[in-house]
């Protein structure tokens, strides 16, 4: 675990850093900016623009961790391996290209009505496409060799720090909003190209093609089948984690999508030690399961759900204790109190989804990876038919409800998979104790009186549960890495007092 844990710690540094620019954009400066149509039809486009990436990469960034140690070999290039993931994604975007030209129709009569201004800015849903799949390739093929921070920091510092400028450009009238959707597309192109020149610096580029390790059939049979699976099995994976934009900018409208949006990156925020722990993990986890090596791969199952859970119920707590502080500092922040409760339970579903580790990267580098398709087309049922139900009934409560419901299932069901298959799951009696904690802590916040002064009333509260929190965490033992942590820092404390 050590590899993983420093650069787990760096990457959320650096991905916490990201999320103080994100607050700024998205919690001030937006709002600030631009009225809620303009800024849900920028958040609309960056959200589709992934979830149809998806669909373009045609499976590639999945399948960089799981069968780069069959290509793996230094005095040989990696035998074509760069070839591979950076041509074939070329297949699926030709061919996402035409579709979505021929699908236009069906945009057109979706958002005609609640959300026209998408239609205006259609052809902008293409650019960014092609920037996501290869932005996943990179940031993937970094994480195989064991480097994920500078990837992060392009995507969590570096997008963001250019947004805050481009919106303070567009505040100041010197771009209309015509350029600024056009910087934003330059910005993000601009990112993707640093990545590459990372990846240069790191390895070099080399598109030589190499078609050795396919000489295996069997290894040959395994990439294909590989790839088709994640083609199909990613239907439903996109619908479920990105449907509600689709549905909320066409049943409702893009205002309503700004409010739900805010609601969403704010809770989102609770989920960032999975990604950091899931990306350097992974790679691991793939390479432990290729040599049959369960006690380890069980290790990094329970250590990564006991500290990121840790992590993660520390900041749903200081977002929820705080959230209604966080509407009264916003511009235009009565407009968005509409989504407090989408917080709530987006925020709880995220939690459940650390307490389960990294069963999904488990999963799917194991021999039973063509599993998880059945469970992603029952969760995709659950997704669409939770949405059209609620959506009509709770705007976009309704929407969080279902996105929660939809999270809760799918990690229920692919952790008693999991262990049933393979005997492993990432419950200790520790995860019991912190969730005790975490329970008291929330019922505790209810009666800290109320203070006038925003800031004083957020500085306190936080300061008594995070407090209370990390008190108990530390006397109860619940995380031996989080203890000795702790230590180190509390050791440096009274060294500096001595001298």
């Amino acid at each position: 675990m050590g590899i993983v844990i420093r650069q787990s710690f760096k990457s959320i540094i650096v991905q916490y850093l990201g999320v103080v620019l994100g607050y700024i954009n998205i919690v001030w400066l937006f709002p600030k900016c631009l009225p809620l149509e303009q800024i849900g039809l920028i958040r609309f486009i960056l959200e589709m623009g992934l979830f149809l990436a998806y669909f373009a990469q045609i499976g590639v960034p999945n399948a960089v961790n799981k069968f780069y140690p069959y290509f793996r070999n230094k005095e040989k290039n990696d035998q074509g391996f760069q070839f591979f993931i950076f041509v074939t994604p070329i297949i699926g975007i030709v061919f996402f290209s035409i579709l979505f030209i021929l699908m236009r129709p069906l945009f057109v009569s979706s958002f005609q009505e609640n959300s026209p201004l998408v239609l205006h800015y259609y052809w902008y849903f293409i650019p960014f496409t092609i920037i996501y799949v290869y932005q996943n390739v990179t940031e993937q093929y970094c994480s195989t060799q064991m480097r994920i921070v500078v990837p992060k920091i392009i995507r969590d510092v570096y997008l963001r720090f250019g947004m805050s400028l481009l919106l303070i450009a567009n505040y100041l009238h010197y771009l209309t909003f015509d350029q600024l959707m056009l910087a934003i597309t330059l910005l993000y192109f601009s990112g993707l190209l640093i990545n590459i020149a990372y990846i240069h610096q790191l390895r070099g580029i080399n598109l030589k093609p190499d078609f050795t390790v396919l000489k295996d059939a069997k290894i040959k049979k395994e990439i294909l089948y590989f790839l088709g699976f994640i083609i199909i099995a990613g239907i439903g994976s996109t619908l479920v984690n990105k449907i509600d934009s689709y549905m909320i900018s066409s049943l409702i409208n893009l205002s309503s999508f700004t409010v739900y949006s805010t609601a969403l990156f704010i809770a989102t925020v609770i989920e960032m030690p999975y990604r950091a722990v899931s990306q350097i993990s992974t790679p691991i986890v793939a390479e432990a399961l290729k040599q049959n090596d369960m006690a380890k791969v069980k290790d990094i199952y329970r250590k990564s759900a006991i500290n990121q859970t840790l992590v993660g119920l520390a900041i749903f707590l200081l977002i929820w204790i705080n959230t209604d502080s966080i509407f009264a500092m916003m511009p235009n922040g009565e407009a968005f109190k509409a989504g407090k409760y989408v917080i709530l339970f987006i925020g709880l579903s995220k939690i459940f989804d650390l307490l389960t580790g990294v069963n999904s990267a488990i999963l799917s580098n194991s021999k039973f990876y063509y599993f998880g398709l059945y469970f992603m087309f029952v969760l995709a049922a659950i997704a669409i038919t939770s949405n059209y139900l609620l959506i009509p009934q709770l705007g976009i409560i309704g929407v969080g409800i279902a996105t929660a419901l939809s999270i809760l299932i799918y990690n229920s069901l692919l952790t008693f998979f999991v262990n049933y298959k393979m005997n492993i799951h990432p419950f200790t009696l520790q995860t019991l104790w912190l969730l005790l904690i975490g329970a008291g802590m929330f019922v505790l916040n209810m009666f800290i009186p109320t203070i006038t002064n925003i800031y004083l009333d957020i500085i306190l509260r936080s300061a008594i549960i995070m407090g209370l929190y990390l008190l108990l965490i530390y006397r109860l033992h619940i995380s031996e890495e989080m203890n000795n942590t702790l230590r180190v820092v509390l050791d440096r404390i009274k060294t500096r007092r001595i001298r």
